[in-house]
């Protein structure tokens, strides 16, 4: 794949994103999706930094994957986690998440991260996307039982960005 460009998110992408997230996951992660997403403009807007940073894969037009980092005031600084990641489900397998995750990785590195966190779910409905993490090189470190219902955890996946970690 290689005429996928990625390049930072913008305001303007937010309804494609959403629609790619509901078609890649569900409707409620789309729902949480634009919530964030939107408030993440909103502080752009007004001169504050939320610790986002949002990109997407385009194919001419199209956004056809998307990737970020969330970085939280209230954690460690050089830690992040993955925000809304996502590829289009008909282009599963063509290349499109191992060079999304790749750029995502590439970022945090640069920006003096060490590790790069993942949170993803138990459900049937995210098993490619623990698959995807492990054959990635992420290594699940924990989770919470019972986060999203009485019968859904949590799962956590870590990535080192330093080498000696």
């Amino acid at each position: 794949m290689n005429e996928m460009q990625i390049s930072p998110m913008t305001e303007g992408d937010t309804d494609a994103a959403v629609s790619l997230i509901a078609n890649a996951m569900n409707e409620d992660e789309a729902r949480w999706a634009k919530e964030t997403i939107d408030f993440h403009f909103f502080c752009a807007r007004n001169g504050k930094d939320d610790g986002h940073r949002y990109f997407v894969g385009r194919k001419g037009d199209a956004v056809i994957g998307m990737t970020g980092l969330h970085t939280y005031s209230w954690g460690p600084p050089d830690v992040t986690w993955l925000g809304w990641f996502a590829v289009a489900p008909s282009l599963h397998g063509a290349g499109i998440g191992r060079r999304l995750i790749q750029h995502t990785i590439d970022d945090a590195r640069t920006n003096g991260y060490r590790a790069l966190f993942v949170e993803t779910y138990s459900d049937d409905t995210f098993a490619q996307a623990r698959s995807f993490y492990e054959h990635m090189g992420f290594t699940k470190v924990g989770g919470v039982q019972g986060y999203i219902t009485p019968t859904i955890d949590m799962v956590v996946y870590r990535f080192n960005l330093m080498s000696s970690e």
